[in-house]
């Protein structure tokens, strides 16, 4: 066997043992979700005003994990970034 052959069938195995492990490893690292039913339920939030909307992320500070802002999606399908101080967040 050439050197060369080697060389690429010893590549080719390592790609395909990376790329089964990837595969292979468990459904929520990769954030995918096995039914619906596991999606979890979502934050609402609201102010001294009232209700503001569905929060679909957070930006928290790196080391202490507080959270900065909010973003939330309105009824009407807008998006607001607000500060977190003065943010209730809670679970419908």
């Amino acid at each position: 066997m050439s050197r060369a052959l080697r060389t690429t069938l010893i590549a080719l195995a390592l790609i395909c043992t990376f790329a089964a492990g990837w595969f292979i490893r468990p459904v929520w690292e990769r954030g995918i979700y096995k039914t619906v039913a596991q999606i979890p339920d979502p934050f609402l939030a609201g102010d001294d005003t009232g209700y503001l909307g569905v929060v679909i992320s957070e930006c928290r500070e790196w080391e202490t994990k507080e959270p900065i802002s909010y973003k939330i999606q309105r009824r009407d399908g807008s998006v607001i970034e607000r500060p977190a101080k003065g943010i209730k967040v809670y679970v419908p």
